[in-house]
Order: C-alpha cells, then sequence, then structure tokens
C-alpha cells in the first residue's frame, strides 16, 4: 500500500521489449534512492512495479501486456521524469490517503489554468468512473494524492500549491497529457456494497 505523497523524482533510463508482449524498463534515481529488496513494490506515476534488479542510481521493472494496455506505461519514453514511492510502514505517516497502486483507468489534461504561482488541473475521464469521485474526496494522479475540487460526469478539477508544482513532473504538464488514476478505495466499497444491496 502507498499514501500518494511522492518522495522522489526519477526518469527512464532504458526501455526493452519482452517476449510476449511486455516491456522492461529501467529507472534512474538519486543517490539517497535506498537500496530496495528484491521483489518488493515501488509506485511509478502511480503504477505498483516489482523490483527485479537494481544497482546504484537504477533500478529495472517488468510490465505485462495488460498494464502497457490500462495504463500509462504504454506511453512512456526514455527520459520520461516520474514520480516514486516506497510502500507505506506501519509507522508511516499516512499524509494523503489509502493507495493500493492498481490504476482504474487512464484520464487525459483537458484544460490548464495558472493564477500566480497556482494552477488547476482539469481531467477528462470515463463517465462509468463518476460514481467513485466527489468534491473534496480524494483522488490519485499519476501516483500522487490530491484533493478533488469540481466534479462533473466525465471531468473533475484538481488545484495545485507551488511545493506540487516545482516538486512533481506536472511542473511540463501540457493540455492533452495522459495521467493514470486511482479512485479512492473507500468510495469504490462503499459503492459496491450498496449495488449489491438492490
Amino acid at each position: 500500500m502507498f499514501t500518494g505523497i511522492i518522495r522522489q523524482l526519477g526518469s527512464l533510463a532504458a526501455i526493452e521489449p519482452l517476449a510476449g508482449g511486455g516491456s522492461r524498463i529501467a529507472i534512474s534515481v538519486s543517490a539517497d534512492w535506498p537500496i530496495v529488496e528484491l521483489g518488493e513494490s515501488v509506485a511509478i506515476n502511480g503504477v505498483c512495479s516489482t523490483v527485479i534488479r537494481q544497482e546504484t542510481g537504477q533500478f529495472w521493472v517488468d510490465y505485462m501486456p495488460e498494464s502497457l494496455a490500462k495504463t500509462t506505461v504504454g506511453d512512456w519514453a526514455s527520459g520520461l521524469e516520474v514520480h516514486l514511492e516506497l510502500p507505506a510502514t506501519p509507522n508511516s505517516m499516512l499524509g494523503g490517503h489509502v493507495v493500493s497502486g492498481h490504476v482504474d483507468t487512464v484520464g487525459t489534461i483537458s484544460a490548464i489554468s495558472r493564477e500566480a504561482d497556482f494552477a488547476r488541473l482539469q481531467v477528462q475521464f470515463s463517465q462509468e468512473f463518476a460514481p467513485y469521485l466527489i468534491p473534496k474526496g480524494s483522488i490519485t494522479i499519476d501516483g500522487m494524492s490530491l484533493t478533488v475540487g469540481e466534479v462533473t460526469d466525465t471531468q473533475f478539477s484538481v488545484y495545485l500549491i507551488p511545493h506540487t508544482l516545482t516538486q512533481t513532473n506536472l511542473k511540463t504538464v501540457e493540455v492533452g497529457r495522459r495521467v493514470n488514476l486511482e479512485f479512492d478505495q473507500v468510495g469504490k466499497y462503499l459503492y459496491r456494497f450498496f449495488q449489491l444491496q438492490k
């Protein structure tokens, strides 16, 4: 499990095709990135990923065709800056919200407005996921825990403070960019529960 608080940015060093249509990706990290046990999980742009190899300054992960099709991993190219988060521990501060790293769908940045150092992003998504969003609720965008602003059946907005803009890859965000979305687990469970009561 994760909390949606981005601890570090990494960059894609290499992407290699795997037999069967998957990909092996090397992630470059800074010198203070901790050594992670092989087989441990890391959230990369919100996608829960298993470390299969590592050395100083770099680690590798594999993705199945399903991951390439259902997330933005299939869009990634060498040099892309990505969000990194290690799993939460029993002693972790829950600064964001409970995040599984299992992406629900891909959304698209449909509008960006800036006022001084602040920004508002509008994200378009499939209407089938509308029941999982409420104003002031939680949403995960590319692994970041953010607060939902306005909501319609196909779009929602989030507001970004200067710290978020400077410390994440949103500093270079553009309209049309696809982003990984994970909706709040509590909302999903509640919706499922009440659907089954009908």
